[in-house]
């Protein structure tokens, strides 16, 4: 084989190689901020267990779509962190839970960052019925002229408030901190 010949075999070989190789550019779609996305829980949270700061785990309930593509399918996980715990206790005050829905996954794999968007839940205060007993003890006992009511009266500080407990499939809502492009 002569050199000319090798050169033009080995020139139609690439040649016909690179045309055949398609060069792909992956595609990307913005998921644009903003755009809200459902969340459900994936654990129960109880006001008397849980702690500030622990992780709460969450998926997405339903496939989030831009121009008829899926960047964040349903069931995707997604996470967020408990901000406040606070337990029931005397004098009728509540447990109350606020929890912050941080982030979720893309079909990319990336993380999406979501708004702090923090979402409180209180049990039912007792307030008013720790008070009421304060009081009404109170007045009953100084009409009466028994001053050992009085006494009697401090019962009231023992009413305690509700807990406050939130099933697993409670949903959630988050917003996209920042416009992302999400590859295909």
């Amino acid at each position: 084989m002569s050199a000319s010949s090798f050169f033009t075999a080995w020139f139609l070989f690439s040649t016909s190689f690179l045309l055949g190789m398609s060069v792909t550019k992956q595609q990307t779609i913005t998921l644009p901020r903003n755009t809200r996305i459902s969340l459900e829980l994936r654990q129960l949270l109880h006001s008397q267990s849980a702690r500030e700061g622990d992780i709460v785990r969450f998926s997405v309930v339903k496939d989030v779509i831009v121009d008829g593509k899926v960047l964040v399918r349903q069931g995707a996980p997604a996470e967020g962190k408990l901000r406040e715990v606070r337990r029931r206790s005397f004098f009728g005050r509540s447990g109350r839970i606020a929890v912050d829905v941080t982030g979720v996954y893309a079909v990319d794999g990336q993380r999406v960052l979501l708004e702090e968007e923090v979402q409180v839940f209180e049990g039912d205060g007792r307030t008013g019925l720790s008070l009421g007993l304060i009081c009404g003890i109170a007045i009953a006992a100084i009409s009466l002229g028994q001053p050992w009511f009085v006494a009697a009266a401090s019962l009231g500080a023992l009413v305690k408030g509700k807990k406050v407990t939130l099933p697993i499939k409670s949903v959630f809502q988050g917003s996209v901190a920042r416009s992302i492009d999400i590859a295909l």
